[in-house]
């Protein structure tokens, strides 16, 4: 009896780690029946991680797919930058037709108009020197006094001097304007009306400032 009682205790522990084992693996499948969540808590990480992992693919290719469709700009050099241009300015001083040069009588005339500025300029200058001592006289004299009066006169008579170089520019105006029209030589134009034009600024200037010593009334 004694022998037997012990036989079976050494069977019972024997068994006991297989059966511990038994019962942990029957725990662990019970899980895999349960719902969702009542399984273990490091199941759920995994499942979210798996999750994102899964979004994130979709996501970059969708991203991929759409950088493939777009298009952007080529560093290519453009028809316009291959252009020669030096070449083109060239071709276009060729095609130009000549400009006629200014005939005989538009000649004599810029010469005539010119040669009147000219002889009004010196008179215009003469003139200028006699008006110049009649205002430094006048001095600070009070606007109506006989000084001043005189004075007045000599610069109204200077700016009456200067009324044929201004005639002269007016008719090389309507030369040049002509030229312009027609397509002539207006260059050339320009060359006679030029020390005209700076003539009669001057002359403005010069009685501008004869004005200008003179009191006002």
């Amino acid at each position: 009896m004694r022998g037997n009682a012990r036989a079976a205790k050494i069977i019972h522990i024997r068994n006991a780690p297989i059966a511990g084992w038994n019962r942990r693996i029957d725990s662990e499948s019970r899980f895999a029946v349960l719902a969702p969540h009542a399984r273990p808590a490091y199941i759920a990480p995994i499942m979210i991680r798996r999750l994102a992992a899964l979004i994130a693919l979709l996501l970059f290719g969708s991203i991929e797919s759409v950088q493939a469709q777009r298009s952007y700009p080529t560093l290519a050099r453009r028809p316009v930058e291959s252009r020669d241009r030096d070449a083109e300015i060239v071709k276009a001083a060729v095609d130009r037709p000549a400009v006629p040069p200014l005939d005989t009588a538009t000649v004599t005339e810029l010469t005539r108009l010119g040669g009147q500025a000219t002889t009004a300029g010196q008179g215009f200058d003469q003139d200028f020197a006699a008006s110049d001592r009649l205002v430094a006289a006048a001095g600070n004299a009070a606007p109506a006094s006989e000084s001043w009066v005189v004075a007045q006169e000599a610069i109204s008579a200077l700016d009456a001097r200067r009324f044929e170089s201004v005639t002269a520019l007016a008719g090389m105006d309507r030369i040049y304007v002509a030229q312009l029209d027609k397509g002539g030589d207006s260059a050339a134009v320009e060359g006679y009306r030029a020390p005209v034009a700076a003539m009669v600024d001057r002359q403005n200037d010069r009685l501008d400032s004869l004005r200008g010593r003179l009191a006002q009334p």
